[in-house]
């Protein structure tokens, strides 16, 4: 006899799975309408439902109604490449890449060591999951496609954690900053 999984997470992830299995022939109606034949809909909610199990089993799922998480990510699943505008650098190498190079008119090693520091302490402060998200929205990306693409939960949620980040940083390096655009 298998007993339930005890982490809330697992439980989460199991729930949404549930909510597909209970909502498995309205969610492939809209798969299907999607993606315009049988094979590509089964697919595309086949897709939603483990990227969607997996995003939840990571971070979580602070609401109820699964089926609309599960819908809401099919749909953004089903947008052409273009709409969803993909990342040109893999995820993965947004772990180390974390604050532009971008050149100011200041003392290039001045500049360095302040970019340095700045680093180490996004490294040393913050989690991997915080870092992407800080460095996806430093390139332009939306709080909603930042979501998606690191599967953080709600944009909301992006938006609280970067605006944490930046009020951290901000206080940490702020005076060295102005020092900097001083000289």
């Amino acid at each position: 006899m298998q007993h339930p999984p005890s982490d809330p997470r697992e439980l989460q992830a199991c729930a949404c799975l549930q909510a597909a299995d209970l909502h498995r022939e309205k969610l492939l109606a809209v798969a299907r309408k999607l993606a315009g034949s049988d094979e590509a809909g089964r697919e595309l909610f086949q897709q939603t439902v483990l990227n969607c199990h997996d995003a939840i089993q990571r971070w979580g799922y602070a609401g109820d109604r699964y089926e609309f998480y599960l819908l809401k990510s099919l749909k953004h699943l089903a947008r052409p490449q273009k709409q969803r505008q993909v990342l040109s650098v893999p995820l993965e190498e947004y772990h180390t890449a974390i604050v532009p190079d971008e050149a100011c008119g200041t003392a290039p090693d001045a500049l360095d060591h302040l970019h340095a520091q700045v680093q180490e302490e996004i490294r040393n402060s913050f989690s991997p999951a915080d870092r992407i998200a800080f460095r996806l929205h430093v390139d332009g990306e939306s709080y909603r496609d930042i979501a998606a693409l690191v599967g953080g939960g709600h944009h909301s949620w992006i938006s609280r954690r970067v605006a944490k980040m930046k009020a951290t940083l901000r206080e940490t390096f702020g005076q060295a900053w102005a020092n900097l655009n001083a000289e």
